[in-house]
């Protein structure tokens, strides 16, 4: 009995001892046809960026509660469909936004054995200007 009290407080002083760390980010999905990573033109295609989370001692991490929020309050900020964790997002920027950057944060619960903690990440994303639309002139004339 004595044993085997003895061996749970140890137990319990290694799980304390090799207390569960966690460390986020956020990254921008590469997509095909788009080259600049960490940046979105304006009015242009969405940016898809994923939170990622890692635990310390290499367990699976899961994550819950997930929130990801702009500081600009033109950005548009979307599910993205084919994550059903809510981990990845579809981020947008309409043509008439002019701010040259804007920073992405994700806040979410993460899990890893009897380990809980908040997370937090954030991104400083690029907005490049939007394409000036070129209009083009023609003159008929006629030669006689």
């Amino acid at each position: 009995m004595l044993l085997c009290g003895i061996l749970l407080e140890l137990e319990e002083i290694r799980q304390l001892l090799t207390h569960v760390k966690f460390s986020a980010s956020i990254v921008q999905k590469h997509t095909i046809g788009e080259h600049n990573l960490m940046a979105i033109t304006a009015g242009g295609s969405q940016g898809v960026f994923q939170l990622q989370v890692s635990a310390s001692d290499s367990s699976a991490v899961s994550l819950s509660n997930i929130v990801f929020t702009a500081n600009d309050p033109d950005v548009v900020i979307s599910a993205d469909p084919n994550d059903a964790s809510g981990a990845t997002v579809d981020v947008t920027v309409p043509a008439s936004d002019t701010a040259p950057v804007f920073t992405l944060t994700a806040n979410a619960t993460a899990t890893s054995g009897n380990t809980t903690a908040s997370v937090s990440a954030s991104l400083d994303v690029t907005i490049t200007p939007a394409p000036v639309p070129v209009t083009f002139k023609a003159q008929v004339v006629q030669v006689q």
